[in-house]
C-alpha cells in the first residue's frame, strides 16, 4: 500500500519555481509534521519540492546547518529554481558562510535577470 502525504506538502512550491512562499504557505509548513518530508524524499530522492520544503521547515526552526545540505541538493536537481538560491543565501549568511552567501546571491541575481531582464539603475543613485 502506498503511503500518502499531506496534499499541502506537495503544493507549497509554485509550479514555475519562482514564487516566494506566501504567509499561508509558511504557516502550512509549521503544521506538517517534519517527518513527512524525509519519508517523501526516501521514496523519491529526486523529489526536489520535498527537499525544498524540508529545508524551509529547518530554517523556520533556526536549524540552518540542516537546511543547507537540502538546499544544495535542490540546486543540483533544479538549478533554475530562484527561491532556492534566496533561501540558500539566507542560511549561508546565518551560519557565517558569507562568501557562499554572496555567490548564491549573485546566482540568484543572474537567474532573475535571465527571467525578468536587467534591473534598471536609478539615475539618482548613479551607476
Amino acid at each position: 500500500m502506498a503511503r500518502t502525504f499531506p496534499p499541502v506538502a506537495a503544493t507549497l512550491l509554485a509550479p514555475n519555481g519562482h514564487q516566494r512562499l506566501t504567509p499561508a504557505m509558511e504557516a502550512a509548513l509549521k503544521t506538517i509534521p517534519l517527518n513527512h518530508f524525509p519519508r517523501a524524499i526516501k521514496a523519491n530522492p529526486k523529489y526536489s519540492i520535498a527537499r525544498f520544503n524540508l529545508a524551509v521547515a529547518y530554517q523556520r526552526q533556526g536549524r540552518h546547518e540542516m537546511a543547507i545540505p537540502e538546499l544544495e541538493r535542490v540546486v543540483a536537481l533544479e538549478p533554475g529554481h530562484a527561491a532556492t538560491y534566496r533561501k540558500l543565501a539566507s542560511s549561508y549568511e546565518r551560519v557565517g558562510r558569507l562568501d557562499d552567501a554572496r555567490i548564491a546571491t549573485e546566482k540568484l541575481r543572474r537567474l532573475e535577470e535571465a527571467i525578468h531582464g536587467p534591473t534598471p539603475v536609478n539615475p539618482a543613485e548613479g551607476e
